[in-house]
């Protein structure tokens, strides 16, 4: 069962996750044509400071999902109820600051852009954004962990993918109707105000959840320490954009975005094929079955670090190509960034070769072992970033995320392999040196293919890229094979089987 709802979560997190990138794609480029590369921007800069507003629940999740991997593995309904209590009582009281912060920013955040955007336009916007956040965040946060630890949280994709997709429709036709950015954003934020009540049901309707239990704030007290890794991934997903909205301005922060929807979307895809493990690695801890824990972490990374060999490969190769011609008929800025896009992607590529990593630390609860790390990285991101955009512009803020993200890449790897594995670090520069090898070789042929054939339109590239992605399988597979054929032999059959059985 643990592995039959991991392949579920995988498969509905990558449906979930490729319709995203899909609608993601449609908006922005429709934003362009019928407001610009300024307006692109502005969306996109507020989206992001709401989230600093947002961080505010960070450490409340993760706690809660540690929390509850015991008790749902026991089926013991009235701890369950009880931290459910406490977590939705302290997501309640963080609402009301959420709400006193959004205000705040809607007031001072115009005095940035007063250049681009007057005071009224731009407070208002941020209001109608925050709208669908909040309600998202705060009033279906609960359920949506419960799911989590649950090992369902293919209900949650299901439920988003039916919004994304209205979403879409709705705010395509608000567009098309000649209606102002306000009012395509102000339906947008309505429609997924009905997640959380969607949620709602289906908890109540599974979930036998005593209301009337007192809440257990010992069950949710890790989630200050839990806070510091949230604060580190929210440093690390926002700084870039936030740094580019403090120094640059809105024309470069829309090339930021639009070269981060394909990233993000491909860092998406790969983040929620692999949540469903961390559910099954805390499930493994609560088992107290260190063997089984030990061999899951090692096939989930091997199979991993394949993935990214693969992905990264074909997203350097391809990437500037497909802006190009996605922003085609844009003239406002230029869009052809080759080292901003290079760059880029080797940050997010440690991002998601630590996720084995991260996933670990989260399953097991060492929120306060390892919170450190998280300070320090949130420092390198910031001041490197702050530092290096003033000589080298966009391509500056992408390199002090991509330090960062190797310190805690590395870090991490060290504590799971040393302090919880307690096995062998050597294994953790074999993989990490096959990886960085696979993309670069990967990368050169990929280049030597694009250099030779133009690309002019979508038909064109979809043929480059398949072509791309052909050759670059073929080489990670007997790279991943070369370099460790015994292993790749064991994790294949053991896939083959477990796909099999279930």
């Amino acid at each position: 069962m643990r592995r039959k709802n991991i392949y579920k979560s995988a498969i509905a997190g990558l449906l979930e996750e490729g319709i995203a990138v899909i609608c993601g794609f449609i908006l922005p480029r429709m934003i362009l044509s019928y407001f610009g590369s300024d307006y692109n921007g502005i969306i996109a800069s507020v989206t992001q400071f709401i989230g600093c507003i947002a961080l505010l629940k960070s450490g409340i999740g993760m706690a809660t999902k540690a929390a509850l991997y015991e008790p749902l593995y026991n089926n013991d309904n009235k701890r369950i109820s009880e931290i459910m209590a406490a977590t939705t009582k302290f997501l309640r009281k963080v609402a009301f600051i959420f709400v006193l912060g959004i205000i705040i920013f809607a007031c001072v955040y115009p005095m940035f852009v007063k250049e681009s955007f007057d005071w009224g336009f731009t407070a208002s916007l941020v209001l109608i954004i925050s709208l669908g956040t909040f309600f998202q965040y705060y009033f279906g946060l609960s359920n949506q962990l419960l799911l989590e630890a649950d090992q369902k949280y293919y209900i949650v994709s299901i439920i988003t993918i039916v919004n994304i997709v209205f979403n879409t429709i709705i705010s395509v036709i608000c567009m098309k109707l000649g209606m102002s950015i306000h009012g395509v954003k102000l339906c947008s934020s309505v429609v997924y105000c009905s997640t959380p009540i969607a949620l709602n049901y289906y908890v109540y309707k599974k979930y036998n959840l005593d209301k009337k239990v007192e809440p257990d704030w010992m069950s949710i007290s890790k989630r200050w320490d839990a806070f510091g890794m949230q604060l580190a991934n929210f440093i690390n997903d926002n700084t870039d954009i936030i740094v580019a909205t403090l120094f640059l301005n809105m024309k470069e922060v829309s090339v930021y975005t639009i070269y981060y929807l394909v990233i993000n979307g491909i860092k998406k895809i790969i983040f929620r094929i692999s949540k469903g493990v961390e559910s099954a690695l805390g499930n493994l801890k609560a088992e107290k079955n260190e063997i089984k824990l030990r061999e899951i972490f090692k096939e989930f990374e091997f199979v991993l670090n394949g993935i990214c060999t693969f992905v990264f490969s074909c997203l350097i190769t391809l990437i500037v190509p497909f802006v190009g011609v996605y922003t085609k008929g844009v003239t406002d800025v230029n869009y052809t960034r080759y080292v901003f896009a290079f760059v880029a992607c080797c940050a997010e590529l440690f991002y998601c070769l630590r996720l084995a990593y991260t996933f670990m630390v989260q399953a097991v609860g060492a929120f306060s072992e390892t919170k450190k790390y998280f300070y320090i990285e949130a420092i390198i991101n910031i001041i490197s970033s702050v530092i290096l955009v003033k000589f080298m512009g966009l391509v500056g803020i992408v390199v002090g995320t991509l330090i960062a993200m190797i310190y805690r890449t590395y870090i991490f790897a060290y504590y799971v392999y040393n302090e919880i594995l307690k096995i062998s670090f050597t294994g953790f520069y074999k993989s990490i040196v096959i990886t960085i090898g696979g993309v670069f070789t990967n990368g050169i042929i990929g280049m030597f293919i694009m250099s030779s054939v133009d690309v002019n339109n979508y038909l064109q590239w979809f043929g480059v890229a398949l072509l791309v992605a052909l050759v670059d399988l073929i080489i990670t597979i007997l790279i991943y094979y070369i370099c460790n054929a015994e292993f790749f032999m064991k994790t294949l059959k053991l896939l083959v089987r477990r796909v099999k059985n279930e």
